[in-house]
């Protein structure tokens, strides 16, 4: 045989979904009706519209002679919640002489949807809140703006959760569906201060990674993998360095035999000039006006370019320096 409060808080729930509020949901945890979780949407057009906040109702075999236990699981910032335990600060919540037993579920779950819209000042159990909505209101709807933001977040999470536990085997369902049970209230601030850190925190110098391990026995896999060290770096840049010289300059320091011959030069004068001369483009020639087409634009480009006569200099210059070495030997 069911207890009386039982049998009332069946036909609460009965009657609250029947009605279809905007924004309130409950569900039991247990089959004795004792234990609930509801969530509860800010009002549109508020400054909460958009958050979703999770509460937990406990009730005992004395309703509906006594009012439930409710408190935030996810505490929002406001001047009438208090920010550690999630405890709202309504009159017939908190004094069992204003209790009324006509007080459905119904009547509680809207009492603290407008709550959130409409601060009650007398009843500030957070005075941090209360005193930045009274003396700063802009920086007060930062915070209000950003607790919203942070229980979408934590809302998004539990439905991945719950529709992850969809899929998953029939042993495994149970654990996962107390996930969404055993909820442990969390203030806003903490949850900012826990959050921040897991994002700016970084991985420590011991750190094993296993990768690693693996390629250990691989120097070329293990660079690739981890970039180059430093000291390897500046060896790598330094090498590039000579290898460039040369190329430009050539060899110093080595045996005459053993310079570049006259076509080597002839090469890397030729490499250069691809480098480091840009090819010429054709000047266009605008004709004039076609009422007058006895004159034109002549060109401005010169009959040789200096970069030219340069080149034909150095070219010569190989030549020349060929001919003493044949005359030295």
């Amino acid at each position: 045989m069911q207890s009386r409060a039982y049998l009332l808080l069946q036909k609460e729930h009965t009657q609250l979904s029947n009605a279809n509020l905007y924004g309130i949901t409950i569900s039991p945890v247990t089959d004795n009706l004792m234990e609930w979780i509801a969530r509860v949407q800010g009002l549109k057009d508020s400054l909460w519209e958009g958050g979703v906040f999770q509460l937990s109702f406990r009730y005992t075999e004395e309703y509906n002679s006594v009012p439930p236990i409710i408190n935030f699981n996810t505490i929002p910032f406001h001047p009438n919640v208090n920010k550690t335990s999630g405890r709202p600060c309504i009159e017939f919540l908190d004094n069992p002489e204003k209790w009324n037993a006509t007080i459905s579920m119904r009547v509680i779950l809207l009492t603290l949807q407008v709550m959130l819209s409409n601060p009650v000042i007398e009843n500030a159990v957070n005075l941090e809140a209360l005193e930045m909505m009274m003396k700063n209101p802009s920086q007060y709807r930062q915070m209000v703006l950003k607790c919203v933001k942070a229980s979408q977040q934590l809302e998004c999470a539990s439905d991945t959760i719950k529709e992850f536990s969809s899929f998953s085997s029939p042993l495994s369902s149970p654990i996962l569906h107390s996930l969404d049970v055993n909820v442990k209230s969390i203030s806003f601030e903490d949850y900012c201060k826990t959050w921040s850190g897991i994002a700016t925190s970084k991985t420590l110098k011991e750190f094993n990674n296993p990768l690693l391990q693996e390629l250990l026995g691989y120097p070329s896999l293990q660079t690739a993998h981890c970039g180059l060290e430093e000291k390897w770096l500046k060896d790598e840049i330094a090498e590039q360095n000579k290898e460039f010289s040369c190329m430009m300059y050539g060899a110093f320091g080595q045996p005459k035999k053993a310079q570049m011959k006259i076509d080597e030069k002839l090469i890397r004068l030729n490499q250069m000039k691809s480098i480091y001369l840009q090819r010429r483009t054709p000047e266009l020639v605008t004709p004039l006006p076609t009422h007058r087409p006895e004159m034109h634009l002549k060109s401005t480009r010169p009959e040789g370019e200096p970069w030219e006569t340069e080149v034909d200099n150095l070219v010569a210059w190989t030549h020349s320096l060929n001919a003493d070495e044949l005359e030295e030997d």
